[in-house]
C-alpha cells in the first residue's frame, strides 16, 4: 500500500504537497525542526 502510493506520487510532476502529506501520515520527519527558547534573557532557536 505504501509503495503503491509512493509510485503514484512519483509519477505526478507537482507532487510536493502530496509527498509531504504522505510523510506526515507515516510520521516520518525529514530535516531539523526548531522551537523558540530563551538563553538567559536572549531569545534563541533550538532543535526540537
Amino acid at each position: 500500500m505504501l509503495f503503491d502510493e509512493i509510485e503514484r506520487l512519483a509519477e505526478m510532476p507537482m507532487a510536493n504537497e502530496a509527498i509531504n502529506a504522505m510523510l506526515e501520515r507515516i510520521d516520518l520527519r525529514i530535516g531539523l525542526y526548531f522551537e523558540d527558547a530563551m538563553k538567559g534573557k536572549r531569545p534563541v532557536r533550538k532543535v526540537a
